[in-house]
């Protein structure tokens, strides 16, 4: 069984860029990242205790203070993933300190 992945936006592409990093590059390693992880096309933890058609909300937390960073990578990891359909809020931007427990982005 394969997995789907999706293209990254063009407002993410534009994001990468303004923080030097080539899209493509970012691509390729999320892509490769994501085959290692659901090799054999699914993860198993997940199909077994997640009912396929469940929806949910994920929130991405701080749990350490310190600075916020990698932003345009985090949209374009989650847009690979998910695609379009997911809708997505980042709630922090690169360089903002952060506390434990700061919201960063909801899924």
């Amino acid at each position: 069984m394969t997995f789907t992945t999706y293209p990254i936006t063009p407002a993410t592409q534009a994001a990468l860029r303004q923080v030097e990093l080539d899209p493509a590059d970012v691509e390729r390693v999320v892509r490769q990242a994501l085959a290692e992880d659901l090799e054999g096309g699914e993860d198993v933890t997940s199909v077994a205790t997640i009912p396929a058609d469940d929806m949910s909300t994920a929130d991405y937390v701080v749990r350490r203070f310190g600075v916020m960073g990698g932003i345009p990578v985090l949209a374009a990891t989650l847009e690979i993933g998910l695609g379009e359909n997911a809708n997505v809020v980042i709630h922090s931007r690169d360089g903002e300190m952060l506390q434990r427990d700061d919201l960063v982005a909801t899924v």
